[in-house]
């Protein structure tokens, strides 16, 4: 007995570290029923391999696919199945395992390239047991549908529903793209018996093609077999109630049920008002008011349609304000009243008047002026003063009114030719204009700093001596006292010694308004050998007086 227990023990010893040797771990729960040393040859070969050939000989769906040269498993990179599927890890291992992790798979190993919004799924998306099409094969085989990645086909329709009933076969491509459902790029209806005109053509599908006619909020899904098409009432409701009979294509067009087709039916030129210019563009329903009688339409004046935008003011005249006197049916802008027609006006245009637009003169005109019942602004053409102040600002501020031919009259001075263009006697004022100031322009003297500001020319009270206008270049050296509105003032007379021809002194006679007469040599030298500048000073002059009249006082 002794023995016996012995040899047993022995065993015992031998065998639990071989059985661990041959076996490393649990297998998963899919290989479970190969536990055991008789099944190891099912897996393992001579060597402890793992081939390939023993592993299909179960997995007999994804050798059919091998075979035939399709899916991932075919690829010779994936044909060692033990470099992916590990075993003898246990009940709970899972025995997918991606080499280059799930996230980095490349699908288009499988044969099957994701793109457009298929790139942005996730694997379970797709790969879940109801897209599975052959189900009871893969479960006869004892798969797990909710963890294996065949049985998928690459049709659309076995993933998405047809939502075209399949009137349009399973070729969804054809039309659509996998970027997005719409708008279907593949599909141009004009190949179809019923090409796309007008509004139709920005219409949804679903407009016309649904299950519930024409009811899209209800619609469950599209049908392309329009049972009839040929009449518009097939989809239209005819607001005429049959009236005008069944052929809608005589007056109207698919451009829209408004636009009619103008002279096929229906002759305008036949009543009391042919359609012309701008009225024959119009709706029928700008001047045929919807629920308003056809007939009766008042229409001998503009203004039986129009409002009066002159409010008015031709009213007076003899024509009682007729608009076709300046416009026309081809349009209110521009109007037809021309420079020749103005001529023969209160105000005939000459001059640079009859460059001008329009509206400089008749332009909007503010509240005040307009009569009772008027609009606030409107273009005004009924000037009460037609004098040059009631378009013009007077820039002279009123200070040449002493001198006008007539009341404001600004032709005394200026022509309609051009504003610079100055015509007037200045010997009227009292200072007639010689020599260099005959060619000054006026605003040399008639213009101080604040009137410049605004824009104006000053003339009352300008003032007429050389030193208003010119600088002292001598520094007060002539100055002489004089007696002017009674009051003692320094004054410079420039005229003892120039004349406005020039500044050059051609009156100065040395001999005469000097205290020093020049003789003999004297009479050659020039001014400056004697008269100096007075080089030390901020601003230099030339000295005139007082000089040294003593003959060392400059020969030394």
């Amino acid at each position: 007995m002794r023995q016996i227990l012995l040899i047993f023990s022995t065993l015992i010893f031998f065998i639990l570290p071989l059985s661990a040797q041959l076996s490393p771990g649990e297998l998963s729960k899919a290989h479970s029923g190969l536990e055991g040393l008789s099944n190891c040859t099912q897996c393992h070969t001579a060597g402890n391999r793992v081939q390939p050939s023993n592993c299909l000989s179960c997995h007999t769906i994804l050798k059919e696919r091998i075979d035939a040269g399709k899916g991932l498993h075919a690829n010779k990179d994936y044909k060692n199945c033990i470099d992916c599927h590990s075993e003898h890890h246990g009940r709970k291992f899972d025995l997918i395992r991606f080499k280059e992790g799930i996230e980095n798979f490349d699908h288009q190993k499988t044969g099957y390239s994701l793109k457009g919004q298929h790139a942005e799924l996730q694997c379970r998306d797709c790969h879940k047991a109801e897209f599975i099409t052959d189900k009871p094969v893969f479960l006869e085989k004892g798969k797990d549908l909710g963890r294996t990645f065949l049985g998928l086909k690459q049709t659309c329709v076995s993933c998405h529903t047809d939502i075209h009933k399949g009137e349009l076969g399973t070729l969804c491509q054809d039309c659509h793209t996998e970027q997005k459902w719409k708008p279907a790029p593949g599909f141009d209806h004009s190949n179809t018996r019923f090409k796309l005109t007008g509004e139709h053509v920005n219409l949804e599908c679903i407009d016309c093609h649904s299950d519930y006619g024409l009811d899209r909020v209800n619609s469950k899904s599209i049908s392309f077999k329009v049972a009839a098409f040929a009449e518009c009432s097939n989809c239209h409701t005819d607001p005429h109630e049959g009236k005008l009979g069944n052929r809608c294509s005589d007056c109207h067009n698919t451009g829209g049920f408004k636009r009619l087709n103008r002279g096929v039916t229906f002759d305008h030129d036949a009543t009391r008002f042919p359609l012309r210019g701008m009225h024959s563009s119009l709706e029928c329903q700008v001047c045929h008011k919807p629920g308003a009688p056809k007939r009766g339409i008042e229409f001998a004046e503009c203004m039986d349609c129009h409002s009066d935008p002159h409010k008015g003011q031709f009213a007076d005249h003899s024509s009682g304000g007729n608009c076709a006197d300046c416009h026309s049916v081809e349009g209110f802008k521009p109007a037809g009243f021309t420079i020749m027609d103005h001529q023969s006006t209160s105000f005939p245009l000459k001059g640079a008047h009859r460059a001008i637009p329009c509206f400089a003169c008749h332009m909007e005109k503010e509240p005040q002026i307009l009569r009772a019942g008027q609009s606030p602004t409107m273009n005004r053409f009924d000037i009460e003063v037609e004098n040059c102040t009631s378009c013009h600002n007077d820039i002279h501020a009123g200070s040449v009114a002493p001198y006008m031919a007539s009341a404001e009259s600004c032709l005394s001075c200026h022509t309609n030719e051009s504003w610079t263009a100055v015509k007037f006697d200045h010997s009227q004022t009292g200072f007639a204009l010689e020599g260099q100031h005959q060619t000054t322009e006026c605003s040399s003297c008639h213009q101080t700093d604040a009137a410049r500001a605004r824009g104006e020319l000053v003339f009352a009270n300008a003032q007429s001596s050389c030193q208003d206008c010119h600088e002292d270049v001598h520094q007060q050296q002539f100055e002489q006292k004089i007696v002017m509105d009674g009051k003692i003032i320094q004054l410079t007379d420039c005229s003892r010694c120039h004349t406005p021809a020039h500044w050059t002194p051609d009156l100065f006679d040395h001999n005469r308004d000097a205290a020093f007469a020049l003789d003999g040599a004297h009479k050659k030298l020039e001014c400056i050998s004697c008269h100096k500048p007075d080089e030390g000073a901020v601003d230099p002059v030339v000295i005139y007086k007082p000089l040294e009249k003593t003959c060392a006082g400059c020969h030394g």
